[in-house]
């Protein structure tokens, strides 16, 4: 039966053998012997019936289990984009020091957990930086940034926190995690994105679809429409419904990061407003009901 099923590889297209092998079932080998070759030439006048998609796939049968396909399978948390999933948060610890907390990112599909919680940066050390000079400038930004690439080298790539003050020097080698305004030689203000480019932002796993449909409402508010009651930022989000037959879930997410945010207050004012609020104005972001 081999030496019958070589042959035909050799004489059929390929398209056409598989076709055999699924459709006809292998079986039929068993039966028909050495007619087996007449019958798959038949198939060569058929058209093929469907449209078979330019694609790649994650595991196939028989691979074999290489860093490139199984590293294929984050798409289904990042859908190919580098993203943080959870943590790796920046705090300011005092004038001249940030605390980069441990998280998960994935970067160039790979999975990368930074285990060691508290990793505290001195901006007076040069060492932490991509230029190798400490925090010089009176007035500045610089961007906080996992730094790694997937290469296919020895010494295996590691990931590493670094310090970027040249913005423009920021490539597809690092993964945005915050920006610092640095204001009279000390640090200043934490953004989760450049504020003069906001194109560059810190990106999460958590995306919103901004379409509205029977079941699902997006309302969009700028920072500008926040209106501050007894120090809360509170935005009115207008929706049809009877507050007394079934619960609204409620899920805000931030415009420029696409990170979902969590308010702080979230109140029925009536029977069509939906009130939410936040500590501290959350910036442009979407409110999506379901």
């Amino acid at each position: 039966m081999y030496q019958e099923l070589i042959y035909i590889v050799d004489v059929i297209d390929l398209y056409y053998v598989i076709l055999f092998n699924f459709r006809t079932n292998i079986k039929v080998a068993s039966v028909y012997g050495s007619g087996i070759l007449s019958n798959c030439k038949t198939l060569r006048g058929l058209k093929m019936a469907f449209h078979v998609p330019a694609q790649t796939r994650a595991v196939d049968p028989y691979s074999s289990y290489n860093s490139d396909n199984v590293n294929s399978l984050t798409r289904i948390v990042s859908n190919g984009l580098d993203i943080i999933s959870s943590g790796l948060d920046v705090d300011i610890s005092n004038s001249t020091t940030v605390i980069v907390h441990d998280g998960v990112a994935i970067k160039d599909d790979l999975m990368i957990h930074i285990t060691e919680t508290n990793i505290i940066i001195d901006l007076n050390d040069p060492d932490w930086f991509v230029e190798e000079t400490a925090m010089i400038e009176y007035n500045a930004k610089y961007y906080v940034v996992l730094d790694y690439i997937f290469e296919k080298i020895k010494p295996i790539p590691t990931a590493t926190i670094r310090i970027l003050k040249t913005r423009s020097g920021f490539t597809d080698r690092y993964m945005f995690l915050k920006c610092i305004e640095i204001v009279n030689g000390t640090l200043g203000t934490l953004y989760d994105y450049d504020p003069d480019n906001e194109l560059i932002c810190r990106r999460g796993a958590a995306w919103v679809d901004n379409t509205s449909n029977s079941s699902k409402k997006v309302l969009s508010f700028t920072s500008t429409a926040a209106v501050t009651i007894d120090g809360v930022e509170t935005f009115d989000c207008v929706h049809n419904f009877d507050a007394g037959t079934e619960p609204i879930i409620v899920q805000v997410y931030s415009t420029v990061t696409n990170e979902q945010i969590l308010p702080s207050l979230i109140k029925i004012r009536n029977s069509n407003t939906i009130r939410i609020g936040f500590d501290i104005n959350p910036g442009n972001i979407s409110v999506v009901l379901i």
